[in-house]
C-alpha cells in the first residue's frame, strides 16, 4: 500500500504503528492501536478484502494484534466490503456445488444425439449371438441407412468369467477365444455402421471387471480389448430424450420395468437384460419397452440349464425421428433379402 492509496485521516496512524517498531516501544504501539477508531479497522478489512495476514502487513502490526483488535471491537474477522464479499459468496457457491457435482454424480447421463437414426442391438452376448437375428439386423440397417449404433449392454457373454462358471458342467470358452470372436464382430459393426458405435458396459463386462476387482474403468479396458467403438460405463443412456437402461436384474412379469422406470424417470423407457420383448405404454400414457436381443438362447447355457421360468423373445429396435421401432418375429424379413 502506499500513501497515496490511503485516506488522508489514516496516513498518520499507519505511519505511528510504523515507527513504534521496537520491544520497548510495544506498550506505546498497543496504546496507539486502542486509541483508533472502530471504521479505521473496517477500513482495513476491506483494503485487504478481509485477507487478516494482507490486513496486518499493511498496517505494520503483527497479526495476533490484529485479531485482538477485531474481536475486542466485534468486527468480524473476515469482514468485507458488501459488494466485494457478495462476488466472492457467489464464487465460493458456485465453487462448492461444482465439487458437489463432481462428487455426487460422477456418471451423468451420456446423452447420444437425437436427430440421427439409431440402430438398437441389445443383450447380443458374442459368441453366444444367434446368427439368424444378426443377419436380420445387419439388412434392416442397410437397407434403412441406418449409421449408428447403440449395444445396451451385454455385447459380450465372458462365460469363463462368470461365477456361474462352476455350476455349469462342461468346458468354458477361454476369455481369449471370446475375444478372438468379438473382435471380427465389431469390424463388421464398423463396415455396417459408419457413424457412432456406442457400447454400454453391464452385468456381463462386469464380470471381467469384477475379476480384475474393478482396477482399471471400463471404458478403457474395453476400448484396449476391442479397439473400436465409445464405451459407456453404466447402466443407463439416452438418445434424444429416450432413455435406455439394463439393470442387473430382471423381473418376471413383462413390461413391468418398462413401466416403472417410465414412470421414475418421467420419460420413455426402453429396458434391456431379461430378454424379453414388449412394445407398448406405462401407466403414464409414455410408449416403453423391452428391449428382446440377439442372443442365441439355444447356446446359453443357464437358459437351456434352469431359466426357463420365462420365455426368451429376440428383437431389434430402431430409433428415428425420436420414436421407436420395433423388429420382433412376427416382422416381415421379406422386404430387407432375408428369412
Amino acid at each position: 500500500m502506499d500513501s497515496q492509496s490511503v485516506p488522508d485521516k489514516w496516513v498518520a496512524v499507519i505511519e505511528r504503528f510504523k515507527e513504534l517498531q521496537s520491544p520497548s516501544q510495544a506498550w506505546v504501539k498497543r496504546a496507539a492501536m486502542d486509541a483508533t477508531p472502530d471504521d479505521f479497522w473496517v477500513w482495513l478489512m476491506d483494503t485487504a478484502n478481509g485477507v487478516a495476514a494482507v490486513a496486518a502487513n499493511l498496517a505494520n502490526i503483527d497479526r495476533g494484534a490484529l485479531m485482538r483488535q477485531l474481536d475486542n471491537r466485534g468486527i468480524p474477522r473476515n469482514h468485507t466490503n458488501r459488494n466485494t464479499s457478495a462476488i466472492q459468496a457467489d464464487k465460493r457457491l458456485e465453487d462448492l456445488l461444482a465439487m458437489m457435482e463432481d462428487i455426487t454424480n460422477p456418471y451423468a447421463d451420456t446423452v447420444l444425439d437425437g436427430s440421427k437414426s439409431w440402430m438398437i442391438f441389445a443383450d447380443i452376448h458374442c459368441p453366444t449371438t444367434d446368427p439368424v437375428w444378426l443377419r436380420r439386423g445387419l439388412a434392416v440397417a442397410r437397407v434403412l441407412g441406418i449409421e449408428n449404433l447403440l449395444a445396451p449392454g451385454d455385447f459380450g457373454n465372458y462365460d469363463a468369467m462368470s461365477h456361474f462358471a462352476l455350476k455349469q458342467r462342461g468346458t468354458m470358452p477361454r476369455l481369449q477365444d471370446e475375444l478372438a470372436v468379438l473382435r471380427p464382430l465389431f469390424v463388421v459393426f464398423k463396415e455396417t455402421f459408419t457413424g457412432e458405435r456406442v457400447y454400454m458396459i453391464t452385468n456381463h463386462e462386469q464380470r471381467i471387471l469384477s475379476q480384475l476387482k474393478q482396477e482399471i474403468d471400463g471404458d478403457d479396458l474395453f476400448s484396449c480389448l476391442l479397439k473400436d467403438g465409445k464405451f459407456v460405463d453404466d447402466e443407463t443412456c439416452l438418445i434424444g430424450d429416450v432413455r435406455f437402461i439394463h439393470p442387473n436384474r430382471g423381473r418376471k412379469v413383462l413390461s413391468s420395468q418398462a413401466n416403472e422406470f417410465t414412470l421414475s424417470y418421467e420419460q420413455s423407457c426402453y429396458v434391456a437384460h431379461s430378454h424379453r420383448f414388449f412394445d407398448g405404454y406405462a401407466n403414464s400414457g409414455r410408449p416403453c419397452g423391452m428391449l428382446g436381443g440377439l442372443f442365441w438362447k439355444e447356446r446359453i447355457r443357464y437358459y437351456m440349464k434352469s431359466a426357463r421360468y420365462v420365455q426368451w423373445e429376440n428383437a431389434f429396435w430402431v430409433y428415428r425421428d425420436g420414436k421407436m421401432f420395433p423388429y420382433p418375429e412376427r416382422t416381415d424379413w421379406s422386404k430387407y433379402g432375408v428369412e
